[in-house]
């Protein structure tokens, strides 16, 4: 009820009249699927001695071109989830106008601070409102992210924060230098993208893990050998304890000539759902997202946009509930 009363609180704050207009606004905090956060809720104490401390933890779940879906769960003093309670899905809209980004309606900025949460620092525009005053820190790199809120009921804190360094502005062009002086060479961009069969590079492997209600096994991919007309890749079943399975072993050819070849393409009548970047374990991937109906079952599964060809991360049934595959690693 604490979480879902600041929402209230901070939704009502936020006016269209107040709000940063024509300005241009990064909506960076839910351009990225998997980012998640949480923040500590602690009341006032009611001098018993008992502080009915909360937590809340938001996921971004999906990012399409103008809005974000996100999830927020809450979690008792322990991080725990208390019985009976589900995640609730809400919307996030790329309007800078709107909340979470529009500015408090009714407050008053004071000025600019910097905050320490979650282990980082933050560069926070600092808000007051009402009397007795609540002051909001709303994070300045990150819109719509409330670092930090202090109230009459108490205090809500960020104490997990996904930060990447993709988050990082680009550095500032250097300035001055000798005349004649020649310019630095540009660093070369990294492609979005490589062609048709690139994953299949000598030596590479990548792990892929499986869970369903029948437990959780691996599945090894590994480049045993290059050629200029294919490569040969061996495919090895691991169980839970990533041990390999007996007799569940085999090497495919791949084709580099074929460019229908199910190893760089997404399944047969898959529908491109849209594209967005995803936190993985190895950072953030660019990546593709299809759905697709396999055997009665839907599924939607994400491959890397610069490795055609590579599962990235997939959902079985209805969000997920029948089962999870994701890359949890990846060697060059």
């Amino acid at each position: 009820m604490r979480v879902t009363l600041l929402i209230v609180l901070l939704c009502g704050l936020a006016s269209p009249a107040l709000a940063q207009g024509k300005q241009d606004i990064s909506f960076r905090l839910y351009q990225v699927a998997g980012r998640t956060w949480t923040t500590k809720s602690t009341p006032v104490s009611s001098g018993d001695g008992n502080l009915d401390i909360g937590y809340a933890r938001h996921e971004v779940l999906e990012v399409h071109e103008t809005y974000a879906l996100c999830s927020s769960l809450r979690l008792d003093q322990n991080k725990k989830v208390p019985k009976g309670v589900e995640p609730s899905e809400y919307r996030v809209e790329f309007k800078p106008d709107i909340y979470p980004f529009a500015a408090p309606g009714g407050a008053t900025m004071l000025g600019t601070e910097s905050v320490k949460a979650a282990g980082l620092t933050f560069e926070c525009e600092l808000w007051s409102s009402g009397n007795p005053p609540t002051r909001y820190y709303r994070s300045t790199r990150y819109p719509g992210l409330v670092v930090k809120v202090e109230a009459g009921f108490g205090r809500e804190e960020l104490v997990e924060f996904d930060a990447f360094k993709e988050d990082e502005p680009p550095p500032p062009p250097k300035k001055g230098g000798k005349k004649g002086d020649k310019e630095p060479p540009k660093a070369e961009e990294e492609p979005a993208s490589e062609p048709g069969f690139a994953l299949f590079k000598a030596k590479r492997s990548w792990l892929i893990r499986e869970q369903s209600a029948a437990g959780e096994v691996y599945r090894r991919y590994e480049v045993i050998k290059v050629e200029a007309q294919g490569a040969d890749l061996k495919v090895t079943e691991l169980d839970a304890a990533r041990k390999p399975v007996k007799g569940k072993q085999e090497v495919v050819r791949v084709d580099f000539a074929d460019t229908e070849s199910p190893w760089i393409n997404p399944p047969a009548g898959a529908r491109k759902n849209r594209a967005e970047k995803r936190k993985t374990a190895f950072g953030l991937m660019d990546c593709v997202v299809y759905d697709v109906k396999v055997d009665g079952q839907d599924r939607q599964m994400w491959y890397a946009a610069r490795y055609p060809g590579l599962l990235v991360r997939a959902r079985l049934g209805d969000k997920g509930k029948g089962g999870t595959w994701e890359l949890v690693e990846f060697k060059e």
